[in-house]
């Protein structure tokens, strides 16, 4: 098992300056260097938390946010302001801070720091936002040397190094006095407003730093897995979505198969959780869910090759990069996606032989998918091989991708044995005409009874936001039709057919 080294554009660099280093074959952080912004370049957004170090407000690119009851605080821009040198290992996936006779090394999504060789705790793991490494408030003031305080009413973290004070000049008034007045001597703030709302206690008293709670948040008392979704960017990464309420999480990149393994303590799977999605398209095959501990689920992301995944915490849970390597289509050019009906353990209809449509469905595909190739256009599947892809999976891979068109192939089976011949199906009038074109061209490749253009509400073809169309090629269920599902050379005829019907479609030339 080997703990990944990934490429981040990190969170420790100055905004005038960027390096690449190479290390042991892997790809380093891209170091965005951002030092804070004077207080009157910007203003932050009404959510997000105020930062004021050593009696000056700063605003950094990724200002202080609170998660799950806990301020998190860059640790660039603090741990400068309080003496400490910051950097990134890239190949143990290490941030190192050192200074002021302290060595301090932190890993994104764990609970532990080392602190000068010995175990810290935090009181939440240290999170990735936005390329930017943030810790826990609490954690500057119990191991970074610095003097904390956190007022809820403005929703400030204050900062400082132990020897110094809250200058009575800072340009940033805190919330609760007039203008220009000073800081309570010997505070970092001023005291709270005497009042019971947001955060504050019944006696004025901010609460500890680290423990405050944004006003209209209810915090999950039970850690959980609840949802994992998915997109594509770049037109060839694919991200994976995990809303969880842990922040805590362990990564690992695995061969033999190649696939990522991403581990979140003390959370369960949701109820109704499905346990696996497909994607299969780009570097990624399917997420797997599983329980892995009784306090410990898991995430599984199958792959197609070696890849270099990035994960950060984002609102709501984790976001998973996993960067693909080629475009998943080319610009200009058409896309068609071909869904193999079936598939795994779902056989489909069954034959009187006991054939069963999938073992025809997939070959088909794959026939047409080679014509297309040769025809210059851009072809995906649903499944390139016999495995489980749920209808849900089917339309979600069908509208993340937006093709030109989408085509499932099927066969079809009556209880009537003697029931036979060749149909098409559309749902929205926007796949008429590529279903008409479909029957037109493949019923006379079939030789079979001409059963028409139909319309029905099947999932995969009313989920569609493309044009979509479902061929029923024959029956399975007739004997003399089921023999010639898995004859070589009429599905040769009909997939030169399919050809011949999408580029009529598409109004391009076809090709020899």
């Amino acid at each position: 098992m080997l703990f990944i080294s990934r490429q981040l554009s990190f969170l420790f660099a100055r905004r005038s300056f960027a390096a690449v280093v190479l290390l042991g074959g892997w790809l380093t952080a891209l170091f965005l260097l951002g030092h804070s912004l004077p207080a009157d370049a910007a203003s932050p957004s009404p959510e997000t938390v105020k930062l004021v170090i050593n009696g000056k407000s700063v605003i950094p690119d990724s200002p202080p946010v609170i998660v799950k009851d806990r301020v998190l605080v860059p640790v660039r821009v603090v741990s400068e302001q309080l003496g400490l040198k910051a950097a990134w290992n890239s190949e143990k996936y290490e941030a190192t801070l050192e200074g002021e006779g302290q060595t301090i090394l932190l890993r994104p999504g764990q609970r532990e720091a080392n602190v000068n060789g010995k175990a810290v705790s935090l009181d939440a793991p240290a999170q990735l936002r936005d390329n930017r490494l943030f810790v826990p408030l609490r954690f500057v003031g119990a191991s970074m040397g610095g003097k904390i305080d956190w007022d809820s009413a403005s929703r400030t973290a204050y900062v400082a190094a132990a020897s110094k004070t809250a200058s009575p000049s800072s340009p940033a008034d805190p919330v609760g006095q007039a203008p220009g007045t000073p800081a309570t001597p010997g505070s970092l703030n001023p005291p709270a407003p005497s009042s019971t709302s947001g955060t504050t206690t019944p006696s004025g008293a901010a609460k500890p730093p680290g423990t405050a709670q944004p006003p209209g948040t209810a915090l999950s008392q039970a850690g959980q897995l609840t949802d994992i979704d998915w997109q594509i960017e770049n037109n060839k990464d694919i991200i994976i979505l995990a809303k969880t309420d842990r922040t805590e999480f362990q990564l690992s990149v695995l061969g033999g198969p190649d696939r990522v393994v991403v581990d979140l303590p003390g959370a369960k799977l949701g109820d109704g959780l499905p346990k696996n999605r497909v994607i299969n398209l780009g570097p990624v095959k399917q997420v797997r869910l599983g329980q892995f501990r009784e306090d410990t689920a898991r995430i599984v992301i199958d792959l197609n090759g070696p890849a270099k995944p990035q994960i950060q915490n984002e609102s709501g849970g984790l976001r998973i990069r996993i960067p693909g390597t080629t475009a998943l289509r080319r610009a200009g050019i058409p896309l068609i996606l071909l869904d193999p009906g079936h598939g795994g353990s779902d056989p489909g209809a069954l034959g009187p032989t006991g054939k069963q449509e999938k073992d025809f469905t997939l070959p088909m595909a794959l026939k047409v998918r080679d014509l297309l190739v040769k025809q210059d256009v851009d072809v995906l599947l649903t499944r390139s091989v016999d495995m489980d892809v749920s209808l849900a999976d089917r339309g979600t891979i069908n509208n993340r991708i937006r093709p030109d068109l989408f085509f499932s192939i099927h066969a079809n089976a009556a209880a009537r044995s003697e029931a036979g011949g060749t149909e098409t199906w559309m749902c929205a009038e926007n796949g008429r005409s590529l279903a008409e074109a479909i029957q037109r061209k493949v019923q006379p490749a079939t030789g079979r009874d001409d059963r028409g253009v139909k319309q029905a509400n099947f999932y995969v073809l009313r989920t569609s936001e493309v044009p979509a169309a479902l061929l029923e090629t024959v029956f399975i269920s007739n004997a003399e039709e089921e023999n010639l599902l898995f004859k070589a050379d009429f599905q040769d005829r009909v997939a030169r057919a399919i050809v011949a019907a999408m580029m009529e479609y598409l109004k391009r030339p076809l090709r020899p």
